[in-house]
């Protein structure tokens, strides 16, 4: 399996740049414009949260960083480092390192963002105002101890509750199981994030109405 590489502006895996700029802010479902300004790195600034009426979690995976490419700089810069590692900041680069703590990418499908952003009007009217610019998380990285990831790793389905500001997901392992497992997901724990870009029904402003298809936007330097 390949292993992430992390960096200040950005964490690759698997052929794909994801974004860490303004990553305190972002949370499954937000919303907002892109921004690339010259001297900084290119982050999405956040202006709200989709309400979904069914939210959905698609997968959840463990990702295993390379420390030969990863710096313990690199690995705590842009995040709230107190939220991300939950009050173990001095020692985050070991317990990541040592495997005490591990990354777990949860993703949401492409098709239940499409539908989810297309069932709410005020969102729409504000991603057609913010143009090309306009982006939706569908994907974000957090950390979490090893126990906890590995038993959302090992899960098939999710339950998903949204309240202001968290995002509460439990993996659940059905009848027979020793009990579900559930983390509450706050603002300021997100340590990359994916985001995409969006298609209209029309190229005019004043013509569109729907989203028609979202594609991945990946992190570069403009």
């Amino acid at each position: 399996m390949t292993d992430a590489i992390v960096k200040g502006n950005h964490l690759r895996f698997l052929g794909k740049n994801y974004f860490r700029g303004g990553a305190e802010s972002v949370q499954l479902w937000s919303y907002g414009e892109k921004k690339s300004p010259i001297t900084q790195t290119n982050y999405l600034e956040v202006q709200g949260r989709i309400s979904v009426q069914k939210p959905k979690i698609r997968k959840a995976t463990v990702i295993t960083i390379d420390f030969d490419k990863t710096t313990e700089k690199d690995l705590l810069v842009n995040i709230n480092v107190a939220l991300v590692f939950n009050g173990a900041s001095k020692t985050a680069y070991q317990d990541m390192k040592s495997g005490k703590l591990k990354l777990v990418k949860f993703e949401v499908a492409n098709e239940d963002i499409l539908d989810a952003a297309n069932a709410s009007p005020d969102v729409l009217e504000k991603l057609i105002d913010y143009g090309n610019d306009a982006r939706i998380v569908d994907e974000i990285f957090v950390v979490m101890n090893a126990e906890l990831a590995d038993s959302f790793a090992s899960s098939n389905s999710f339950g998903v509750s949204l309240s202001v500001g968290a995002v509460k997901i439990t993996a659940e392992f059905g009848a027979g199981s020793s009990g579900n497992t559930s983390i509450t997901l706050s603002k300021g724990t997100t340590f990359a994030y994916g985001m995409l870009k969006l298609d209209w029904d029309a190229n005019q402003k004043k013509n569109k109405t729907k989203i028609t298809k979202v594609t991945d936007d990946q992190w570069g330097p403009n």
